[in-house]
């Protein structure tokens, strides 16, 4: 479904090739394929399928194929990172419906990446830990901190790892 993202050359083909892919609806009407390449599209920081991702957060039904849909369109909407996807991802994840550890992975990650420094990140993830954020949040914000590497937001995850009233995840 999604095309590698090149590393070493011009995104400009690929670009190309994965706005062909999103713009066929007419001839394939998957929406997962769809989902993929509006995903891909993100990585290279192109937001072409951000309103049909969050249409489609918002599909009701649990379903499994009504739930592959929606947790792809959240991995789009992750993937572009645009705060314009937040109201849709946040009305998920605090649902009852499968695929809401996801949005909330992905709100976490979106308001993360618009911290500019490390210490503000650290912060910013603490506060969720402290009760900034629902389990699902808290799951995420730990990981996100682990992730960093930093000794500074290991000792947060640690510390919060103590705390019983952090048990993790639900879903």
């Amino acid at each position: 479904y999604v095309v590698e993202k090149d590393r070493g050359g011009d995104h400009a083909e690929a670009i190309g090739l994965l706005r062909r892919i999103y713009a066929m609806e007419g001839v394939s009407s998957d929406a997962q394929v769809r989902l993929a390449a509006a995903e891909s599209l993100g990585h290279f920081g192109d937001a072409a399928g951000l309103d049909y991702a969050i249409g489609k957060v918002r599909v009701q039904g649990d379903q499994v194929d009504v739930i592959q849909v929606r947790v792809a369109a959240v991995r789009a909407l992750q993937a572009i990172g645009s705060a314009k996807g937040l109201p849709a991802l946040e009305a998920l994840a605090s649902s009852r419906l499968r695929g809401r550890f996801h949005a909330a992975e992905a709100i976490v990650t979106i308001k993360a990446r618009g911290i500019p420094t490390v210490p503000e990140r650290i912060e910013y993830l603490r506060a969720i830990l402290e009760g900034g954020g629902g389990p699902d949040q808290r799951y995420e914000a730990a990981f996100r901190l682990i992730k960093m590497r930093n000794r500074d937001a290991l000792r947060v995850a640690i510390d919060a790892a103590r705390d019983k009233k952090n048990p993790g995840h639900t879903e």
